[in-house]
Order: C-alpha cells, then sequence, then structure tokens
C-alpha cells in the first residue's frame, strides 16, 4: 500500500481503497484489469499475436511505469517484474485493439534508501531474477532493469526464461552467466534483430554496466522505428 500510494501513473494500477482485517491482514481494491497479463495471451491464447505494434506499446508502457518507479525523489525499486505482474485494460482478441498494460504487484517493492541489503527472492520468480538477488545483496534499479529484458525475451521469444528448468538449477546458471538463448528467426519476422544487443545490456552480470530506463527507452526506440521503415505496413497492424 504505501508503494501505490507513493505514485499515479496511468501504467501503474492504482489503489482505490483498503481495510485491516486483522493486526496482520489487509483487502485491498486496486485497479480492475479484464485482459490479463502478457503471459495469458503468449502461452495459452494461440490466435492472440503480439504483433509488432502491440509489442511496441506493451513495451513502452512498461519502461514508463518504471521511469514513474525511478524518478521519484526516494527512486522505487518494484523487485518482481516479470510477466504475470503486468496487466491488460482489455483483451486483445481482435486486430484494432492495441493493449494498455499496468505494473502489479508491489509487495517485493521498496524505496531505494531503504532497500534490504539481502534481496528477496520470490516464490514462482527466479526465471526472471538478477544476480545480485540470488547472491543476497542489494538491489537497485538496474535489478529491474535486468528483469524487465527478462519479460522483453519472453514476449519477442514466445517462451517462459529457462523454461523447464528447476529452480535451483536456473539460479546456478544465472550465477554462472547463462541467460536465456536467442531466436534470432523470430526477431527477423519484425526486423528486430537489433534487439538481441539490448536485452544482452539488461541481462549484464555487475548492475552498473546495465543501461538507464532512459538509455533503455531511447535505444528501443530507435529499434522500432528502424523496424517500422524495414517493415511492409501490413505488418504493423
Amino acid at each position: 500500500m504505501k508503494a501505490l500510494k507513493s505514485v499515479s501513473h496511468r501504467n501503474i494500477v492504482a489503489l482505490l481503497g483498503h481495510e485491516q482485517l486483522s493486526p496482520s491482514e489487509y483487502s485491498i481494491s486496486i485497479t480492475f484489469c479484464p485482459g490479463g497479463s502478457p503471459s495469458d495471451h503468449l502461452h495459452k491464447h494461440e490466435v492472440r499475436q503480439f504483433t509488432l505494434k502491440r509489442k511496441k506499446k506493451v513495451f513502452g508502457d512498461i519502461l514508463n511505469a518504471i521511469e514513474a518507479l525511478h524518478s521519484l525523489k526516494d527512486p522505487l525499486i518494484h523487485g518482481d517484474i516479470k510477466s504475470l505482474n503486468v496487466l491488460l485494460m482489455a483483451h486483445v482478441h481482435r486486430e484494432d485493439i492495441v493493449p494498455w498494460a499496468k505494473l502489479c504487484d508491489f509487495g517485493s517493492s521498496d524505496s531505494q534508501s531503504e532497500a534490504p541489503q539481502n534481496g528477496n527472492i520470490t516464490v514462482g520468480t527466479v526465471q526472471w531474477i538478477t544476480p545480485e538477488v540470488i547472491l543476497r545483496e542489494p538491489s537497485s534499479p538496474a535489478s529491474d532493469i535486468y528483469s524487465v529484458g527478462m519479460v522483453f525475451s519472453e514476449i519477442c521469444y514466445r517462451r517462459v526464461p529457462f523454461s523447464g528448468t528447476r529452480e535451483c538449477e536456473v539460479m546456478t546458471s544465472i550465477l554462472h552467466g547463462t541467460r536465456p538463448d536467442h531466436d534470432p528467426g523470430k526477431l527477423l519476422k519484425d526486423h528486430l534483430t537489433c534487439f538481441m544487443s539490448i536485452l544482452d545490456s539488461c541481462w549484464l552480470e555487475k548492475p552498473e554496466g546495465r543501461p538507464s530506463i532512459r538509455q533503455l527507452r531511447d535505444r528501443m526506440n530507435e529499434v522500432f522505428i528502424e523496424s517500422t521503415l524495414s517493415s511492409p505496413l501490413s505488418s504493423l497492424h
């Protein structure tokens, strides 16, 4: 609740109300997002493709949300960015529907000044987790950038990072420098092969080497402009 109260943005779910049920339990009401998550559309609905135009919009919405968090006077680190924590305001079941994404689930978030010295590993999020959190080192805005790269990879390649691998093996692989394999064929379809270098920069082991949210946005915009200019009009819808 503290995190949601600290920021108001069109790409972040809003806290609409809350009630304390017991000393340790709260009930909260947030924005209803009937479109589900990108994960639903990518892995459960074969007919709903994330076209070039939809990728650009969803990526932009996610970056807008994170920039709002990182731009606060005391930057807020989300700490659990994954495809399941991005919600859509409408089902993408027709070609004329453009996604509107909102970031949710701030249960692992912390302000940068109050970030725990030991990172929190949330159950079910190992595939998107950062090396520093696995090592129980402090999180930073760069930790969100790493996880964003995993989400973008999942949307581009239509597969969950490290799918089919046990959680303990995933963590070991990440610490050894292993990252999800690229699929140039899927990127070539949308003229997005330059996206591989963007993902690689997000996944650097050292947080200080990763791009800032603004650097990431600028580079992505360049790639999408180049892709648009190289793509036939029919692929943009």
